[in-house]
């Protein structure tokens, strides 16, 4: 048993109704938007983005994880560093050093210098990274 809505499609499908009634207008209009099929379009750079997230997101990853690893191996050359001096009776002394005293010009040179070297590299080479 069909219900009157039913009746009413079949009616308009078939080109029998009524145009003069407002009820059989406005199914018929419901009816033929009904039937047409929704245009959907993505964004044209839509898959570029997921992709772009994506990387993002492993990058962010490997940046945490790598900094994890920065972490311990630091941890564990410092823990063995003192383990080491423990077990040898290290006493520190500034002996070695002890020349630098003599050539204090010559060390502000250097450290001038290698400024200088740094300033003129950032100046010459490219500033992006193709990474």
């Amino acid at each position: 048993m069909k219900n009157t809505d039913e009746k009413l499609q079949e009616s308009i499908e078939q080109g029998k109704f009524d145009p003069a009634n407002l009820d059989n207008q406005a199914y018929r209009i419901v009816f033929d938007a009904i039937k047409k099929e929704p245009e959907t379009q993505l964004h044209p750079h839509f898959s570029d983005r997921i992709i772009n997230s994506i990387i993002k997101t492993a990058e962010q990853r490997a940046y945490k994880r790598d900094f994890i690893w920065l972490g311990a191996g630091i941890f564990v050359l410092m823990s063995v560093a003192i383990f080491t001096m423990l077990l040898t009776g290290f006493k520190l002394n500034s002996g070695a050093f002890k020349f630098i005293g003599n050539y204090g010009g010559l060390l502000v040179f250097a450290i001038f210098l290698i400024g200088l070297f740094q300033w003129i590299e950032r100046k010459v080479l490219p500033h992006k990274s193709t990474v």
